[in-house]
């Protein structure tokens, strides 16, 4: 993975290239059809590309000082989408996308 400056995170997260920042506190990686970029762990993502739909998806929470900082300087130069909290885009990812999302609520509901 190509270790980068935290100061150069907004470029690779707007071309979804997979990184790690220097000090290792930030990364971008692919799973599946999804680029998820996080910070300090995958506990908390800060943005999500959905390569099927073409979207992406931001964290609404905050988290600490230096993850603030790493969610603005990760801010991808597209508009987000959608905002969720972190709760809801954990989900998001587990579910492997908006298709896959929206398809797991629709049947909850029909069966809860």
């Amino acid at each position: 993975m190509t270790r980068i400056a935290n100061a150069d995170m907004g470029r690779y997260v707007s071309h979804r290239q997979p990184f790690i920042t220097n000090n290792k506190t930030a990364f971008g990686e692919y799973d599946g059809d999804l680029y998820i970029v996080y910070s300090y762990g995958k506990h908390f993502p800060m943005y999500v590309f959905d390569r099927n739909t073409h979207m992406w998806f931001g964290n609404s929470d905050k988290y600490s000082r230096t993850t603030s900082s790493h969610q603005t300087k990760a801010h991808p130069r597209q508009n987000i989408d959608a905002w969720l909290d972190t709760g809801k885009l954990q989900q998001f990812i587990a579910a492997g996308g908006y298709v896959n999302a929206c398809a797991d609520r629709i049947i909850g509901d029909a069966n809860g």
